[in-house]
């Protein structure tokens, strides 16, 4: 489930919450209705919190400053010159701490 996917099952969660207290209420079943009247609530809550979430990742990746390194090749083997990960590939990012490996070697 995406984040997005997430967002909006809790918004039609509480919609149904919300439709169900109002059921309940016309049939004068006021501890149901409150409970789903509480229910909706969290629901829209949980949505804000993830509207949130997803917002701070957005912002996370926009301000995050990029580290440029470079590939050591050791006999097949390839070092970051950041962090000392080792991989059997080359690739255009360090899987372990994320430089761009589009760096001058010294």
């Amino acid at each position: 489930m995406t984040i997005e996917e997430a967002i909006q099952h809790c918004k039609e969660a509480a919609k149904e919450n919300r439709d169900g207290a109002l059921g309940f209420a016309r049939e004068h079943n006021w501890g149901a209705a409150t409970a789903c009247k509480a229910c909706a609530q969290e629901h829209d809550q949980l949505a804000e919190l993830l509207i949130e979430l997803k917002n701070r990742r957005i912002a996370d990746v926009n301000t995050k400053p990029i580290i440029h390194a470079w590939w050591i090749d050791n006999d097949g083997m390839y070092t970051c010159s950041a962090c000392g990960s080792e991989y059997g590939v080359m690739m255009n990012y360090c899987g372990e701490c994320g430089c761009r490996m589009d760096g001058d070697t010294p």
